[in-house]
């Protein structure tokens, strides 16, 4: 067994998760594939860039390039540490304007994939998770610190749920929801974590729907941490002018993976 050190309260772990470094600001290139029974049924090709505000606050933009029907769609989400609640636009390549896509629709599933809005976020909700236990356990990456909570999200029923979060970066290496009876209903993982401009990434992840056979994974191809990016280029407005060529620069920078 790895050894979990401190912090060991639930008060501690929480606030050792909000405070982890996922870089000031991010860009990531990734491929999200859509498995049914094993086999590929749909394949998208993602940019992922974020910025980091005082509050904090961490606005994120994701924009399809793959496939050729969805280029340019695009979705901005802002989300807080502790909170519940996310604030998300979607601008589809056919439409003028974004559209507001109410917080309560945060767990529902994206563009035909197994992630749901939550899923992308960097924060857990635990303001809305009732932590019911701590337990300190091996994990094949690292130590991990194995968190029992019951979600009361405003968004979807009460459900169990058991989170293993990495206990020196603090981020989520596998969230298992749980059914009435306590199997899995869905299971989002984490591995292969890389290092990148002193940022810790997983270069996959997935998320998995046993009892329908669904998983959609995301495979990380690009990334890069810590540079200077406008503020305007998170306003929701500026999704109507969204390209590729917006973020060129930082590709050509970034580390490669594939």
């Amino acid at each position: 067994m790895i050894p979990c050190p401190a912090p060991l309260t639930v008060a501690e772990v929480i606030a050792s998760h909000a405070g982890r470094d996922f870089g000031s600001s991010g860009l990531r290139e990734v491929t999200l594939t859509v498995f049914t029974r094993d086999e590929p049924a749909v394949s998208y090709e993602i940019i992922h860039c974020w910025r980091l505000e005082e509050g904090p606050i961490c606005s994120s933009l994701f924009y399809l390039t793959k496939p050729a029907v969805l280029n340019g769609t695009a979705v901005k989400m802002v989300e807080r540490p502790y909170i519940d609640d996310i604030e998300i636009w979607l601008r589809l390549r056919t439409a003028r304007n974004p559209i507001r896509v109410d917080s309560s629709r945060r767990d529902q599933m994206v563009l035909g994939t197994d992630f749901t809005y939550s899923d992308l976020r960097f924060w857990l909700p635990t303001d809305a998770m009732e932590i019911t236990g701590l337990e300190l356990k091996g994990h094949p990456e690292s130590g991990g610190c194995l968190v029992t909570a019951r979600q009361n999200s405003t968004s979807t029923v009460p459900r169990e749920m058991r989170v293993v979060l990495d206990s020196t970066k603090w981020l989520p290496l596998t969230i298992e929801w749980l059914d009435s009876a306590g199997a899995p209903e869905r299971i989002y993982s984490a591995t292969r974590l890389v290092r990148v401009d002193g940022v810790w990434t997983p270069r996959v992840i997935e998320v998995l729907r046993p009892r329908d056979q669904y998983r959609s994974v995301i495979t990380l191809r690009r990334a890069m941490h810590g540079f200077p990016v406008d503020p305007d280029l998170f306003l929701t407005e500026s999704l109507i002018q969204l390209s590729r060529s917006r973020f060129e620069v930082w590709i050509s920078r970034s580390s490669e993976f594939l």
